[in-house]
């Protein structure tokens, strides 16, 4: 359907005695829709469209612009609130239709974490410092911790099912307190490599921490001139954690704080999750056998691809001034 626009560009090229042939060429039209409106501009000395035998449109043009900004404005605001505020007696449907006609949906808002003025700013002069790396990203030892649920509620999933079913046994997801248990590891990786993935007990502590890096250290052989990238969890950060780093003489990457979307590794344990809730473990010990089968079955070229998205990532958050990045 052509727009009001595009209809007069057809009768103006008309009026100065271009061809029906040429007219179709220069604006990429078909000859048959040039050729009727042309016959229609003879014939009613316009080129508005034809009245319609179907049920007539309840909103104008002008009205759904109004819309288009209240939605864009309100991008929170449920379709109830939205009409209160358009004062359009239409139905929630039939605003819908004339938001979608526009290409706005309703979507899941993306969850960050929150980044305060102190944070962005951290953020930003990291990458700043570090936008010229390339190969230097390959040297650095990427660490975390992370915990997985038994029985995890993944809010991605959806079910197919028929109206009144809603609670029947075949669409419903069964949900267990604090989901049933959780395992809690913590693993690295490299270029090239990653460590043993290891389980956690309790709280972890500077001392417990200082245990484990030892054991990493000088187990694990690394290429020279390596780097060691931790979060700020508080034995992280913790005093005898520094102390116990700088003896083994081992280079840390200053990290800045709320950042996982720096870390590769935590689309690892994504990756990791997903896999593991395929294979429905019945217990804790089960869930922890699952973790290092798949965790040693995950492709190490997938771990260096990774790992070579540093450089993107670093450029996103210097293209958002700081701010959170689609990673």
């Amino acid at each position: 359907m052509l727009t009001e626009f595009q209809r007069g560009l057809v009768i103006g090229s008309y009026l100065v005695c271009h061809s029906v042939n040429v007219t179709a060429r220069t604006l990429k039209m078909s000859k048959a829709t040039v050729s009727r409106w042309i016959k229609r501009y003879e014939q009613t000395n316009a080129v508005d469209r034809a009245p319609g035998s179907g049920r007539p449109r309840k909103t104008t043009v002008r009205s759904d612009r109004v819309l288009f900004r209240l939605a864009r404005k309100n991008g929170f605001a449920t379709s109830t609130e939205l009409l209160s505020h358009w004062q359009n007696q239409v139905s929630r449907w039939t605003l819908a239709r004339r938001l979608r006609e526009r290409k706005l949906r309703q979507y899941r808002p993306c969850r960050v974490p929150l980044l305060s003025r102190n944070n962005v700013r951290a953020r930003l002069d990291w990458a700043m410092r570090r936008c010229h790396w390339r190969r230097q990203w390959e040297r650095v030892i990427w660490s975390d911790e992370s915990r997985f649920l038994l029985r995890p509620v993944d809010g991605r999933k959806r079910v197919w099912r028929l109206p009144g079913e809603r609670l029947s046994s075949s669409a419903i997801v069964p949900v267990q307190a604090h989901g049933g248990g959780s395992v809690h590891v913590w693993g690295a990786i490299w270029k090239g490599g990653r460590s043993d993935l290891i389980r956690l007990q309790g709280t972890v502590t500077s001392d417990s921490y200082c245990e484990l890096l030892r054991d990493f250290f000088l187990s694990t052989a690394f290429p020279a001139h390596t780097v060691f990238q931790q979060d700020n969890a508080p034995a992280h950060r913790a005093w005898l954690t520094q102390l116990f780093l700088v003896s083994l003489g081992v280079q840390i990457l200053p990290w800045p704080a709320c950042s996982a979307d720096l870390n590769p590794i935590e689309h690892v344990w994504d990756i990791l999750g997903r896999r593991v809730q395929q294979r429905g473990c019945q217990n804790l010990n089960q869930l922890f056998s699952a973790l290092k089968e798949e965790w040693e079955a995950i492709p190490q070229e997938q771990l260096d691809n990774l790992i070579s998205s540093l450089p993107r990532r670093v450029g996103a958050v210097i293209s958002m001034r700081g701010g959170n990045t689609r990673y």
